[in-house]
């Protein structure tokens, strides 16, 4: 197993389910609100973690910093210390013109065919779909229709998107 180089979290630091933002504000405002029992598990380089229990589930927050090649960086070291499912939290550019600053919006899918998005693209087919079907390297109790790590049976992840909208409303990456 390869070794992150830059998260300093240790085996058993880092949860199933991981929510990554940009700013490390943001990651300190949405565990000291969202996580029960949340710890530090690094903040090498200004990329703050943490993990704790949200509705009886572990959860880290992690921070990336800005760009796509620094997401790529955490993604691929959170991944390799057990994260299963990654979400994505924060702002955001959009090409309608029924948007306006400051709205909130909820993807259904999102596509990116060149940079860091371009690495891990399935060239040819269309919007990343946020529910694909399950594969067989799909995590343990994965639907399809659900998110596993959310409580029994891998429960909706309603209840955590509803809670980091009203919580974190204030904008920031």
């Amino acid at each position: 197993m390869r070794k992150p180089v830059h998260l300093e979290a240790g085996p058993g630091d880092i949860a199933p389910l991981a929510v990554a933002v940009g700013d490390p504000g943001r990651a300190d405002r949405l565990a000291s609100s969202l996580l029960e029992d949340a710890r530090l598990v690094s903040s090498a380089r200004g990329l703050r973690v943490y993990t704790g229990s949200f509705n009886g589930s572990e959860v880290t927050i992690a921070t990336h910093g800005i760009g796509g090649p620094s997401a790529a960086i955490v993604f691929e070291e959170l991944r390799m210390l057990g994260a299963e499912v990654m979400v994505r939290l924060g702002t955001s550019g959009g090409l309608s013109k029924d948007l306006r600053l400051g709205d909130v919006v909820v993807a259904a899918g999102a596509g990116c065919y060149w940079g860091a998005g371009g690495a891990y693209s399935t060239r040819g087919r269309g919007p990343y779909a946020s529910q694909p079907p399950p594969t067989p390297s799909s995590p343990r109790g994965y639907t399809g229709a659900s998110t596993p790590g959310l409580g029994e049976g891998g429960a909706s992840p309603r209840p955590l998107q509803r809670r980091l909208l009203r919580r974190d409303s204030r904008g920031g990456g």
